[in-house]
C-alpha cells in the first residue's frame, strides 16, 4: 500500500488484504499440446490437427478492503484445425474452435465461500475457408 501511495505522489491509495500473493494474471500451470497428421501425396496435401490448451486457476484481480481475490477458474480448450492443399493453387480449410464449449468463470474468494462474479459460456466456432493462390 505504501509503495503505491509513494509512486503516485499520494494521489492513489490501496488497501490490499495480503502483503504477498500470486502474480495477477499468471497461472501456476499452463499446458499446450497438439496432435497433427500430415500427408504429402502429390498435389493433395492434407494437414489435420487437434490442439489442446489448459491453464489452472489464476488471479484476475487482487482482493482489497477485506474482499477476497477474484480468481479466473481454469479452462481446458480443444480445437480442431484442418487444411488441405489441392493442386498448386487451391487450399480448403475447416476449423472447429472450442469443441468442449468451455465456460469462463470468475469467482471472488471469501471466508463464507466463493461468489460468482462472472459466468459466460463461450460457444463453439466453425469456419470453412477456400483460398486460391495467385502467385
Amino acid at each position: 500500500s505504501e509503495k503505491v501511495s509513494s509512486e503516485t505522489n499520494r494521489s492513489l491509495s490501496v488497501n490490499f488484504n495480503e502483503t504477498k500473493d500470486q502474480l495477477q494474471g499468471a497461472s501456476p500451470l499452463l499446458v499446450n499440446g497438439d496432435i497433427t497428421y500430415r500427408k504429402d501425396s502429390g498435389s493433395f496435401r492434407p494437414t489435420v490437427s487437434l490442439v489442446a490448451n489448459y491453464f489452472h486457476d489464476r488471479i484476475y484481480s487482487l482482493g482489497s478492503f477485506d474482499r477476497g481475490n477474484i480468481v479466473e477458474k481454469g479452462i481446458v480448450m480443444l480445437n480442431f484445425v484442418s487444411s488441405t492443399q489441392i493442386a498448386d493453387k487451391w487450399n480448403v480449410s475447416f476449423n472447429v474452435g472450442n469443441m468442449l464449449n468451455y465456460k469462463i468463470r470468475r469467482v471472488q474468494q471469501n471466508s463464507e465461500g466463493d461468489i460468482d462474479t462472472y459466468n459466460y459460456q463461450a460457444g463453439v466456432n466453425f469456419s470453412l475457408g477456400l483460398k486460391y493462390n495467385v502467385f
